[in-house]
């Protein structure tokens, strides 16, 4: 199908607005629960969808050993409320 796509036009956008047609209806009906919410989700993943997380996080804690304790946890607290 999709080599023969590569070759005719015509069948490559009929096609694609099949795919957007499907692409449209899984998110609306699997949002509503018309359809099975997990398997939209996987039919979801041939149209570039994942629910893939990406967090990013940076820390900027100096520690300096040669300080009591005490202050160690004062730097950390003051740095977490920020």
């Amino acid at each position: 199908m999709y080599k023969y796509a590569d070759e005719s036009v015509e069948f490559s956008d009929t096609l694609e607005a099949i795919k957007t047609i499907q692409e449209n209806e899984l998110l609306n009906k699997g949002l509503t629960g018309e359809f099975n919410s997990t398997i939209a989700k996987l039919m979801l993943s041939n149209h570039c969808y994942s629910d893939k997380q990406q967090v990013e996080q940076t820390n900027n804690v100096k520690l300096d050993f040669n300080k009591p304790l005490s202050a160690l946890f004062e730097e950390t607290s003051q740095l977490s409320k920020q």
